[in-house]
């Protein structure tokens, strides 16, 4: 960890995280110099050519290569420029490479017809500026690759790696100093760049890419492949690509800010953060981007101007695997879902999370995946809320059941309740579904922390549950039962995941791809789907995380290593003025429910 991480690499990070912008790649090491390495032979296996084959094509499919954060020129059009003049300095040449490259672009184009990446070297800035002067186009600043290559198909280099990626690209490239890709007939070089023999692009991918360059992962600085490596970037690259398109948050709780703020950041910033549907809308809409707003806070008129405006809204829910703690207790969130088409909770509409699961279709390393985290989940006994310890419940003869209960104003209740009146009505019906069994009811976290309604007098509860469970985790719970009956709780889906029975009363997310016991099936879902398909779309493609120690988004596998972590979700002041206020209001929520359900004599 201590060596100087390098610049010099196809696959970089943001800067924004790092300062540099080169999080993941070191050093070559000695004994692996891409140079020395391409003027030998035998270490040419097909397995690295067909390794390389396939990363040449995930880094050109997807723009993954290079500074792909950066700025995009807008308005040019291809053919406008004969020649990109790359005026960054590398490290083999210098600032007196580029000066002397220069020299040379000057006498052989037209200043109009010249677009030059400029690094801003105190030592070509005279330079620079003549040629901008003449009619020169001069770009400062992160520029992204991958906009160059669509309107230009020339570029100049004074042995920078961005040649490297023009290659890549399947662009020409003119090399004015020598770089590891030059000289082997794959380049048009200057007299000062020696000719060194012949390589196929593929073979010095290798050697520079794979064989010659070490690689981290980000957030637990162990060496990483660079398969491995390619995952990482791609998931900063969509993540980067979606937050382009939102320019105003709306409807974000206080303690939340900061973390939505760091989910949605780009090169740009962060959006702004507004009170008032009608501005967010006009300044979305002059930006050409939307507006992002928190679902259960969302107000009463954004629809009406967001539409009027012609600007998108995303709506933002808490993930499936949220944090070590509850929201109610102002813990923020360490994974959101972010969706422009509806909510994953409200089955009268699509959303893209059905949209997601409708078209899923896995590869081989996607189901090892999902295989994988599935038993990560079980084995550690994971939940929404973190990791308990197990502590089967006490089992009968009968057949067992859970029903969890859920916050009643919750807005998955109110939208996929299916006409189910609350929590002592779900028992009702459960009783009347399996009237022997051995029905355990557990009551939601949040209601019991005194936050929210839902709650149920004991006395009722038991006049249709045998037991309630309180101090027991859900995972627990989970595994000491036999069936889990629920309305639209995500105990439903946990329940899947460690192979259990599950009859949906309401219409939860999960409910109608042909893995549980629909009572009121939802509309349009009928395909079905596998549990690994189910787990990939829900946990993988559809939520984002945030790695709250390295403060890195990151996957589902690394969210769930931090919670062993307990300094990492230490409680805050505020956090525990908040549970202190919960403790205090539940004994009055529990009267209130008391006194309403009492009779009138």
């Amino acid at each position: 960890m201590h060596e100087k991480l390098s610049d010099n690499q196809i696959l970089r990070l943001p800067p924004w995280f790092d300062g540099k912008g080169s999080l993941l790649a070191y050093p070559e090491p000695p004994r692996f110099r891409t140079k020395e390495l391409l003027d030998e032979r035998g270490w040419e296996s097909s397995r690295f050519m067909a390794r390389a084959a396939e990363g040449m094509r995930a880094i050109v499919g997807e723009g993954l290569g290079g500074s792909w954060w950066g700025a995009e020129p807008k308005g040019f059009k291809p053919g406008k420029f004969d020649a990109v003049i790359v005026a960054l300095p590398s490290k083999a040449g210098g600032a007196a490479a580029v000066m002397s490259m220069l020299l040379d672009v000057e006498k052989r184009f037209m200043p109009g017809k010249m677009l030059i990446l400029d690094s801003e070297a105190p030592e070509c800035s005279s330079v620079i500026a003549r040629l901008r002067k003449a009619g020169a186009t001069v770009l400062r600043g992160e520029v992204d690759p991958w906009a160059l290559f669509k309107i230009a198909s020339s570029f100049h280099v004074a042995g920078h790696v961005f040649g490297f990626l023009a290659l890549i690209a399947g662009k020409q490239v003119v090399c004015h100093h020598p770089a590891f890709y030059s000289g082997w007939g794959l380049t048009d070089d200057c007299s000062s760049v020696p000719r060194r023999g012949s390589r196929t692009l593929a073979e010095i991918f290798a050697a520079k890419v794979l064989v010659g360059s070490r690689y981290r992962n980000p957030w637990t600085g162990r060496e990483a492949s660079f398969e491995e490596t390619l995952e990482t970037v791609r998931l900063f690259h969509r993540l980067d690509r979606e937050n382009r398109k939102i320019a105003v948050c709306m409807g974000m709780a206080f303690w939340k800010k900061d973390r939505i703020s760091t989910f949605l950041r780009t090169a740009e910033g962060v959006p702004k953060y507004m009170s008032s549907a009608k501005k967010a809308a006009a300044y979305a809409a002059k930006r050409g981007k939307g507006i992002c707003v928190w679902a259960s806070r969302e107000p009463a008129d954004l629809k009406l101007w967001s539409l009027t405006a012609d600007v998108p809204v995303y709506r933002v829910e808490d993930g499936f695997i949220r944090s070590a703690g509850l929201g109610a207790d102002f813990i923020p969130p360490a994974s959101i879902t972010l969706d422009p088409d509806g909510l994953y909770f409200d089955p009268s509409i699509p959303s893209r999370l059905e949209g997601i699961l409708d078209t899923i279709a896995l590869s081989d390393r996607q189901v090892l995946r999902a295989k994988g985290l599935i038993e990560l989940l079980v084995s550690r006994n994971i939940t929404k809320y973190a990791a308990s310890g197990m502590a089967p419940i006490a089992r009968t003869e009968n057949r067992t059941i859970l029903v969890p209960g859920q916050v009643e104003d919750d807005r998955s209740v109110v939208l996929g309740g299916s006409n189910v009146a609350g929590n002592l009505d779900l028992l009702k019906r459960v009783r009347a579904e399996a009237p022997e069994a051995d029905i355990i009811y557990k009551p939601h976290p949040d209601i019991e922390a005194g936050h929210r309604n839902g709650f149920i007098d004991d006395n009722e509860a038991l006049k249709y549950a045998n037991r309630i469970v309180r101090s027991s985790s859900m995972a627990e719970v989970i595994a000491s039962v036999d069936e889990v009956h629920c309305l639209t709780s995500l105990a439903g889906f946990e329940a899947l995941l460690r192979g259990k029975k599950v009859v949906t009363y309401g219409q939860p997310f999960y409910a109608g791809w042909g893995l549980t016991k629909d009572l009121n099936p939802p509309p349009r879902r009928g395909r079905k789907l596998t549990l690994e398909e189910l787990v990939t779309g829900t946990l993988i493609l559809f939520p984002r995380y945030f790695d709250p120690l390295a403060n890195l988004p990151c996957g589902p596998e690394t969210l769930i290593s931090r919670f062993d972590d307990k300094e990492v979700w230490k409680p805050t002041l505020m956090v525990k003025i908040r549970r202190l206020q919960g403790r205090l209001t539940f004994p009055f929520r529990a009267f209130r429910v008391f006194r309403s359900s009492s009779p009138v004599h």
